[in-house]
């Protein structure tokens, strides 16, 4: 399959093409600073848009994502991005609960990003003690929240 033709392309490019442009247009939006979000299957998104396009956002947050969904497919594209790009200049606030199936692909997956040690890359990850799935949702975006904007609040 070429990773990038995945279905997802699609929305990234809505979000990027129109959703971006409209917020900017009409709200007080910085577009200096851009974040996304997302849980589980919808925590899968973000991570794909850091490593497709990867300048679209400043900031990403996967709570419990999905690695594992389609025999682990974000592995083969994170590999692809690790072989063409030595930086990922971006911060991302990862978590999982610690009771949850998915806990064992996503610390996997936390562990090849810090293996990768890209530069630029601003990076924390959190296994949320005694959490199921559902409940990873409330702490780690509070928490996500936390640590991506760190930076702009000590300015």
């Amino acid at each position: 399959r070429d990773l990038h033709s995945f279905p997802t392309r699609r929305s990234s490019d809505l979000i990027e093409k129109e959703l971006i442009p409209f917020v900017e247009n009409n709200y007080r939006a910085d577009p200096k600073f851009r974040a996304i979000g997302g849980c589980s299957l919808a925590g899968l998104f973000p991570l794909y848009v850091m490593l497709t396009k990867t300048d679209l956002f400043n900031a990403y947050i996967a709570i419990s994502p999905a690695v594992q969904w389609d025999n682990f497919w974000l592995n083969k594209l994170e590999e692809n991005y690790h072989n063409n790009n030595n930086d990922l200049p971006v911060s991302l606030y990862m978590t999982v609960g610690e009771k949850e199936g998915l806990n064992g692909p996503v610390k996997k997956f936390d562990e090849i990003l810090r293996s990768r040690n890209y530069d630029k890359f601003r990076y924390k990850f959190r296994e949320l003690e005694n959490t199921y799935h559902a409940g990873s949702k409330p702490e780690g975006f509070q928490r996500g929240l936390q640590f991506i904007f760190e930076p702009l609040i000590k300015k």
